[in-house]
């Protein structure tokens, strides 16, 4: 599934319990960037997975527990690795 923006991926997370991880990029569209939507997405799903990616620093010391960091470029193999990490958690 892809969201628009932070408040679409939020009505995708309420209308869809078998969403396993989300993959969001920092920078986006709305009133949420993807630091924003990772940290509402641990506080209501805390299951779910996330992966943040950016072409900026490295904020992975800013993410909560259990999300993980991709810097820009991040190639496919990245991506599927932690997706693949997150179906076997």
């Amino acid at each position: 599934m892809e969201a628009d923006d932070a408040e679409q991926a939020l009505e995708l997370l309420s209308n869809h319990d078998d969403i396993c991880a989300v993959f969001t990029d920092v920078d986006m569209p709305g009133s949420m960037d993807g630091i924003d939507l990772a940290q509402l997405v641990h506080t209501r799903w805390p299951d779910v997975r996330i992966l943040v990616t950016t072409g900026g620093a490295d904020l992975s010391g800013g993410l909560p527990d259990g999300r993980e960091f991709v810097a820009k470029p991040c190639h496919a193999e990245q991506i599927v690795s932690y997706l693949r990490r997150a179906l076997a958690a």
